[in-house]
């Protein structure tokens, strides 16, 4: 279990502070149900900054490999992380709900005691795939190609009775 990483977010971004580090998959609780396995790692860089608008932001930026479970074939496949987010810090429940009105604005509310680590995993669990799978049309597990919907359908229904009405 990963120790937690508090921060002061209205400090942190103030000063225009930044920690980064490497953290093993295994370590994040919630993120291990997405998971085909533990192996793995995620690069993160958490950097405080002041926008143009005169606004506390925190910048996200997580790089990593992990694996999930293909939905195709259930087998596991190699993810790659690579995420970014500026997520500007609310001051009250007020200006949170103004910043929510806005759908290119990502905010969250701000505290002296801002957990890192929690925050790191939120956004990799949001930048998750809904429904992650091998690139190509060949499943690692079966080794045959999936037919699409397409190839299904050029193969015609009575062709088998074709073949038995020539030998007749």
């Amino acid at each position: 279990m990963l120790k937690q990483l508090v921060i002061n977010a209205f400090k942190f971004s103030h000063a225009t502070d930044s920690l980064s580090g490497s953290i093993l998959p295994e370590n994040f609780s919630r993120l291990r149900d997405f998971l085909a396995d533990n192996v793995g790692r995620i690069d993160y860089q958490l950097s405080g900054d002041v926008d143009k608008h005169d606004r506390l932001v925190l910048r996200v930026t997580i790089r990593g490999m992990i694996n999930l479970c293909c939905q195709r074939c259930l087998d596991k496949m190699s993810y790659p992380l690579s995420l970014e987010s500026e997520l500007i810090l609310a001051k009250n429940e007020d200006e949170l709900a103004r910043y929510d009105e806005d759908s290119l604005v990502d905010a969250i509310p701000a505290s002296e005691e801002l957990d890192a680590f929690a925050l790191i995993e939120d956004e990799i669990i949001l930048g998750l795939p809904f429904s992650p799978r091998h690139d190509d049309i060949t499943c690692r597990q079966t080794g045959k190609p999936h037919k699409t919907q397409n190839q299904a359908n050029k193969t015609h229904p009575f062709a088998a009775l074709k073949s038995l009405k020539q030998s007749h």
